[in-house]
C-alpha cells in the first residue's frame, strides 16, 4: 500500500508538473502572440500614419502651388488692369486740365486718346473681373464711371457753352458756369479718393504693406524769431 501511495503521489506530482508546464507554455505562447499582434498593430499604425502624413504634405504642397499660381495670375491681372485704368485716368486728367501748354495736343486729339483708353480698358477688364473681390470690383467700376461722367458732362457742356455765354452777354445775365472749370474741380476733388481706395485694395490683394514709422511723435514746430 505504501508503494502504491508513493507511486500515486509521484504520478500526481508529475501530472501537476506537466499541467503547470503546459499552462505556462500556453501562457507564454499567448503572451508572445499578443505581443506580436500588438507589435504588428503598432507597425501598421506607424505605416498608416506615415502614409497619412505624406498625403497631407502632398495636399499642402499642391494647395500651395495652386495658391501661388493663382496669386501670380492675380498679380498679372492687377498690373494689367491698373496700367489700362491709369492710362484712362491720365488722359482724362490731361483733357480736363485748365493749364495747356503750346506743345500739347488739341482738345479734340486729347478726347480721342481718352476714348481709346476707355475702349482699351473695357476690352480687358470684364473678362478678368472675376479675379477681384466684390468690393474691389465696385471701386474699380465707381472710379471708371466717375471719370466717364466727368468727361461726358464736360463734352456736353462745351457743346452749348459758347451759345449760352453769348445769350447771357446779350441779355445782361450772369455768365453760365464754365463746364471746363467744373470738370477740373471734380477731377481734383472726387477722383483722388476713389483712386486711392482702389490702389489700397490692390495693395491688400497683393500683400503689399505700407511702412509705418515706429516713432509717431509729432515734430515740434520751430518758434518764429522775433523781429
Amino acid at each position: 500500500m505504501t508503494e502504491i501511495w508513493q507511486h500515486l503521489g509521484i504520478t500526481a506530482i508529475i501530472a501537476a508538473l506537466i499541467g503547470w508546464c503546459f499552462r505556462e507554455g500556453i501562457k507564454h505562447w499567448l503572451d508572445k502572440d499578443v505581443a506580436d499582434y500588438k507589435s504588428r498593430l503598432e507597425s501598421e499604425k506607424q505605416i498608416e500614419m506615415e502614409k497619412l502624413r505624406a498625403s497631407l504634405i502632398q495636399q499642402a504642397t499642391e494647395h500651395e502651388i495652386r495658391f501661388r499660381s493663382l496669386h501670380e495670375k492675380q498679380a498679372e491681372i492687377i498690373a494689367e488692369t491698373y496700367k489700362r485704368l491709369k492710362r484712362f485716368y491720365d488722359n482724362v486728367l490731361s483733357y480736363t486740365d485748365l493749364f495747356e501748354g503750346a506743345s500739347e495736343p488739341s482738345r479734340s486729339e486729347k478726347l480721342k486718346t481718352v476714348n481709346e483708353a476707355y475702349q482699351e480698358f473695357w476690352q480687358y477688364y470684364p473678362l478678368h473681373a472675376i479675379y477681384f473681390p466684390k468690393i474691389t470690383r465696385k471701386r474699380v467700376t465707381e472710379l471708371v464711371n466717375t471719370l466717364t461722367s466727368i468727361t461726358r458732362r464736360m463734352n456736353q457742356g462745351l457743346a452749348t457753352y459758347d451759345k449760352k455765354a453769348q445769350i447771357a452777354a446779350r441779355v445782361g445775365k450772369d455768365m453760365p458756369e464754365d463746364p471746363w472749370d467744373k470738370a477740373y474741380e471734380k477731377m481734383q476733388k472726387l477722383v483722388p479718393p476713389l483712386l486711392e481706395a482702389m490702389e489700397a485694395d490692390f495693395h491688400r490683394i497683393l500683400g503689399v504693406k505700407e511702412d509705418i514709422p515706429q516713432d509717431n511723435s509729432e515734430v515740434p514746430t520751430e518758434k518764429p524769431q522775433e523781429t
